[in-house]
């Protein structure tokens, strides 16, 4: 069996070759875990044929994580299963919607790390899309490795050794950076949800510039759905500097857009990078299952108040 990997617009790569319902040696398998590490996010078009082939593929990259293990997914548990999470699906949605210029949009979901709300982030993520809107429900993925090559020396030098405050957000209410100028939360009456129980979680703190654990690559630890502050620096100026950061980070040259056919699959290394779901029309279906890798980067601690402010 003969792989490739075709690079995709400015982040990431397609594996290109790669039959899955065929044995795969371990000499392929390696080859893809190496692209993971080089290209961040990899994307198997059309090969998650159903819930058994995503759990296999995922074997590929590491461990699962257990969601009865997490407090925070064990509520979005895939019915008789362990290992897989819906992260949006058919009827009602599971998070506010949002007017965003003007059109009522369900599904958006903010930039943001995986797991950065506790000490441990987790290794990476497999998304399967399990059926499409008519419209929208594209994924965006940041290479925050890339990013942070692209900083100025001057820059580097400055973050580094700096270390950020994060928290659980599970709307958008208080996300201090990036968020598009139009938006508006819709009510609750003009587009019900399902609010899934989340319990009230203590903030984290992680380094501002993160070291791969694998590669020795430094990364970014922008994650703008949840940041708080700066350790250390007076209120305007952590703003000001992380409103740089956030703004720098999301430049379209560090960022992937991928158009969802149904039965994608693509993993990403969450150790350096961040993504973001960019919302689909009110009243559109949009089902994705997500396996979770449980390999652990300890870089953060718990956020103390005597201690951090």
């Amino acid at each position: 069996m003969s792989v490739e990997f075709r690079p995709l617009n400015n982040i990431g790569a397609e594996v290109v070759g790669l039959d899955l319902t065929a044995p795969v040696s371990d000499s392929v398998k390696a080859d893809v875990y190496a692209a993971w590490l080089d290209y961040g996010v990899l994307l198997f078009r059309e090969m998650g044929t159903d819930a058994d082939a995503q759990v296999a593929l995922t074997e590929w990259f590491g461990d699962l994580l257990d969601n009865e293990d997490n407090y925070a997914l064990k509520s979005l548990s895939v019915e008789g299963t362990k290992q897989i999470i819906e992260v949006s699906r058919g009827g009602k949605p599971m998070s506010p919607s949002y007017f965003i210029d003007g059109k009522l949009t369900a599904g958006f979901l903010f930039w943001h790390q995986d797991l950065v709300y506790t000490p441990e982030i987790c290794k990476g993520s497999l998304l399967r899309m399990v059926q499409i809107p008519e419209e929208g429900g594209q994924t965006g993925w940041v290479d925050t490795a890339k990013a942070y090559d692209a900083l100025s020396d001057e820059m580097k030098a400055r973050i580094d050794g700096m270390e950020l405050r994060h928290c659980l957000r599970t709307d958008l209410n208080g996300v201090p950076f990036g968020l598009p100028k139009s938006l508006r939360e819709a009510t609750m009456e003009e587009a019900p949800y399902d609010k899934p129980s989340f319990p009230a979680l203590p903030h984290v703190v992680h380094p501002l510039v993160q070291l791969h654990p694998e590669t020795g690559r430094k990364s970014l630890g922008i994650s703008p759905l949840g940041i708080v502050g700066i350790l250390g620096l007076p209120k305007d100026e952590s703003d000001a500097l992380l409103k740089e950061l956030v703004e720098f980070t999301l430049r379209p040259e560090f960022m992937l857009i991928h158009e969802w056919t149904v039965n994608d699959m693509i993993v990403w290394d969450n150790r350096r990078t961040i993504h973001s779901v960019l919302g689909y029309p009110y009243g559109q279906q949009r089902v994705a299952h997500r396996t979770t890798l449980s390999g652990k980067v300890n870089s953060g601690r718990l956020y103390q108040e005597a201690v951090d402010a």
